[in-house]
Parts: structure tokens; C-alpha cells; sequence
């Protein structure tokens, strides 16, 4: 599984694959977007992902796979309009945390 973190928005699959180096600083008001890519997910598996620093929890969200995916990408676009701080990105499978978090910095 591969995490992806960027300061653009995905609305492409191909926006996700072979995407590059992660961000580690984004401005205010800047859309942080988060993909992964899976491979061998089965039918019933929890993906999840949250976004959240010391004190908030800023998004999350978790999606049931409908099926089995040999390989796929999952997306999700955040407005980081009112944040600050260190945000770390966590991913969970089926309610296990990943070793694939990524923190990323505000900036003014």
C-alpha cells in the first residue's frame, strides 16, 4: 500500500499513480489532498484515514470495500481553510494502523 500526499486536489485517477514525493509543508487555505493505492483488498475491508493533529481531529472517513480489488486508488480532497500546526495523515485497515502515516506543516 502507498500513501500519497499532495497540495493539489485529485480528481483523477491518474493524479494518484506515480505521483512523487509528498509534501511536507502546504499553505493556509490550500487544498491538502491524500490518495492510496491498494493492492489485494477483499470484499468487506475497512479503509480507512484520518487527519487530525494533537487537538482535533480534522477529517475521516472510512470505506467498505464492495468487492475484491486486485489493485486500486482512493482519494480524498481537504480544505485546509482554518488550520495550523502539524496534521499527520494515518491510513487503517480493517481497524489496524498502517506504518504508512506522513506529517505535513502549515505555513504562513
Amino acid at each position: 500500500m502507498d500513501l500519497m500526499v499532495t497540495d493539489r486536489p485529485v480528481t483523477h485517477i491518474n493524479h494518484a499513480i506515480d505521483p512523487g514525493e509528498n509534501i511536507t509543508t502546504i499553505k493556509p487555505r490550500s487544498t491538502m489532498s491524500v490518495a492510496v493505492a491498494v493492492a489485494g483488498i477483499r470484499k468487506g475491508s475497512k479503509l480507512r484515514f484520518t487527519v487530525q493533529n494533537e487537538a482535533t481531529r480534522y477529517g475521516s472517513d472510512t470505506i467498505e470495500m464492495d468487492k475484491d480489488y486486485r489493485h486500486s486508488y482512493w482519494a480524498w480532497n481537504f480544505d485546509l481553510r482554518k488550520s495550523s500546526g502539524t496534521w499527520r495523515v494515518s491510513v487503517y485497515l480493517d481497524g489496524k494502523r498502517l506504518d504508512i502515516s506522513h506529517e505535513v506543516q502549515v505555513v504562513r
